[in-house]
């Protein structure tokens, strides 16, 4: 069912790239300046949708792309090459760069590992990068090639993906093996009830009407 949008024509958007739910607020990485758009910013939305404001990226991540949120503020990632990764409190003071290195470029999904790093996906370098939280340092890296998006699964195993597929990076034996092919961007976990519980909870709607039913029954013949 669609439920609504933010952006689209007049409303503030043109090429989104990475997109961040922090408290109530909606980050947006954008870099085009069609449909009034301010070009390489961060745009901020409330969770209805109602535009809250931006604030520029240009000179610091000139084209942004990822964005996470990190120790009060925010990480934004870049296509440029001089400033790979930037850090900006939530109102988009800059605190400067996080990461800028030749051993990455190019990142473009951010994501924390479940030690605490920070997992970032090197397009240009062709490479995941693993990450100091506090100081942006680079604690290792694994090769995959134009890698887009990352997220470490439960299991400790690290799923990426670029414009062939999406990848499961073993961490046992230090191989990649792909597991969908197609064009892959960002990934992002979202529960899913499991057949079970979604009859389960078919079944208790069902008793729930009958139990409803039979007690309006009663009802009426009390009236009468």
């Amino acid at each position: 069912t669609f439920l609504g949008e933010i952006g689209g024509a007049g409303g503030g958007l043109d090429n989104v790239r990475g997109m961040a739910l922090i408290g109530d607020t909606v980050y947006v990485t954008n870099s085009g300046t069609l449909n009034g758009a301010p070009g390489a910013a961060v745009v901020m939305y409330s969770t209805s949708g109602a535009l809250l404001g931006s604030f520029a990226t240009a000179g610091l991540a000139p084209s942004p792309f990822g964005i996470l949120a990190h120790q009060g503020g925010i990480l934004v990632s870049s296509s440029s090459a001089g400033d790979d990764i930037h850090r900006f409190t939530l109102t988009g003071t800059s605190l400067g760069t996080f990461h800028n290195s030749t051993s990455l470029n190019f990142v473009q999904q951010l994501a924390f590992a479940s030690n605490g790093s920070i997992l970032a996906a090197g397009f240009s370098s062709n490479n995941i990068g693993f990450l100091d939280p506090n100081n942006g340092a680079l604690l290792g890296s694994f090769t995959a090639s134009g890698a887009r998006g990352v997220y470490q699964l439960g299991n400790g195993n690290i799923l990426w993906t670029n414009s062939a597929g999406t990848h499961i990076y073993d961490v046992t034996t230090s191989t990649s093996s792909l597991v969908y092919a197609g064009s892959g961007r960002y990934l992002q976990f979202a529960p899913v009830p499991e057949p079970s519980t979604v009859a389960a909870f078919g079944v208790g709607a069902l008793l729930l009407g009958l139990r409803a039913a039979r007690q309006a029954k009663k009802r009426r013949s009390s009236a009468s």
